[in-house]
């Protein structure tokens, strides 16, 4: 028979470490762990840390940040330094998501949503993903275009007394701000919204022209600083005055530069690609690939493993079930203005996927799958993939959206959205 101290000894004996009450051992491991004997009283009042404190509260979502930036003046002391945001934000970047938007009929609301960014398929050629509703943003007044999402934030147009007002906003906290009046005469206005990796700086490009002119057109550009006094816009010189076309898509940044497809004039065979230096502030151009003949809902830049990409369905202007084949054109050479071209067929899948669909691309994933969406789309809402090395095509269903389903809506859906908690 054997009593509950004897019990207790042999099994101190065999975890190999002691409680403190008889042999005195200084440190032993268990495993990886390890356990020694400290020299000093702890108290529940010692301070973490800054630095494991960033650690460990960068692996949690933004809105969990702000919940702990409340927890006392100096976690929020800590919690907004510039090294912490930039942690957060290099977390996020190894975690993508899609940011869903929708474009209602109502007046100066409009709801933003988020899902995990698939990118790899699974075994079927369907599943599924669950998108989290974020704060409702409310605008001045009619929304008209949301730029491309950038470090967390994007940039709205809205439409107030016939005049272009631009917000800043970030989907997930609701935070805004309003940029100062582009003074100029009643016009088409694109704006993109950038950031300059070197000086650390978001900035907003803006490219207006007359509108309802036919012919050679004749853009203007204007670019201001965001976090700077005074907040100004400030003229561009452009050796083209290109203007943007509207029904590509947004631009896209890589390593500095913004790229968009932009027209002398209202035909569309009369395409280049705008080059814009952020942190310089210089415009120019590239030729577009010699046997581009056409540009429209089909088409879209992308980036392929860090360089410029145009890829569009290569035997209709539209993108459906009939789709037999898209092109890829890479910059190769920039000061030549040199593309290659790659051709891939879809698989005999595609038919059966798309259904009854019209699609329009929305981008390109880091792992060379093509993401593309109906704008209209009835429940239940879909994203398509297509992945171009493996010739593989299957289709996610968003589920989430049951609110919205019955409300006249335009869906947006953009690629590689990262949360962020730092203030513009």
């Amino acid at each position: 028979m054997m009593c509950n101290g004897d019990g207790l000894r042999l099994k101190e004996e065999r975890l190999g470490f002691d409680l403190g009450i008889r042999a005195q051992r200084p440190a032993m491991e268990l495993g990886r762990l390890t356990i020694c004997r400290c020299n000093r009283k702890s108290s529940l009042s010692d301070p973490i840390p800054p630095d494991v404190l960033m650690l460990v509260i960068s692996i949690l979502p933004a809105k969990s940040v702000g919940k702990c930036r409340s927890v006392s003046k100096l976690w929020k002391l800590i919690l907004g330094r510039p090294e912490f945001n930039e942690m957060f934000l290099t977390n996020s970047l190894n975690r993508p998501q899609f940011l869903f938007a929708f474009i209602l009929d109502s007046e100066g609301e409009f709801p933003f949503f988020t899902s995990p960014q698939l990118e790899s398929p699974n075994q079927d050629n369907s599943s599924s993903l669950v998108a989290t509703p974020h704060n409702h943003s409310y605008v001045p007044a009619g929304l008209s275009q949301i730029s491309q999402p950038v470090r967390g934030w994007v940039c709205i147009e809205c439409i107030e007394d016939e005049r272009n007002v631009f917000v800043i906003c970030s989907p997930l906290t609701g935070e805004s701000m309003i940029l100062p009046i582009l003074k100029r005469k009643t016009a088409e206005v694109k704006c993109f919204l950038v950031y300059d990796p070197i000086e650390k700086q978001f900035k907003v490009l803006c490219t207006f022209w007359p509108r309802f002119e036919s012919g050679n057109i004749t853009a203007n550009h204007c670019v201001l600083t965001l976090g700077t006094e005074p907040t100004v816009w400030r003229k561009l010189e452009c050796c083209k005055p290109l203007c943007p076309v509207l029904h590509c898509g947004d631009g896209i940044c890589i390593n500095g530069f913004l790229y968009y497809m932009a027209q002398l004039n209202d035909s569309s065979s009369e395409v280049f690609i705008v080059c814009f230096d952020i942190r310089f502030e210089k415009l120019s151009y590239i030729n577009k690939p010699e046997d581009l003949w056409h540009v429209g809902f089909e088409s879209r830049l992308i980036n392929h493993k860090g360089q410029l990409g145009i890829i569009q369905s290569l035997n209709s202007v539209t993108i459906d079930r009939r789709t037999t084949c898209f092109v890829l054109w890479v910059l190769k050479d920039i000061e030549k203005h040199e593309w290659t071209k790659h051709i891939y067929e879809v698989p005999l899948l595609w038919w059966d996927i798309v259904g009854d669909k019209s699609l329009c691309i929305v981008g390109m994933t880091g792992t060379c799958e093509v993401v593309l969406l109906s704008p209209y789309q009835p429940d239940p809402f879909y994203l398509f993939f297509y992945n171009l090395e493996k010739n593989i095509v299957r289709r996610v269903e968003i589920r989430g959206f049951e609110g919205y389903k019955h409300s006249p809506s335009v869906a947006l859906c953009f690629l590689d959205y990262v949360e962020a908690v730092n203030s513009i």
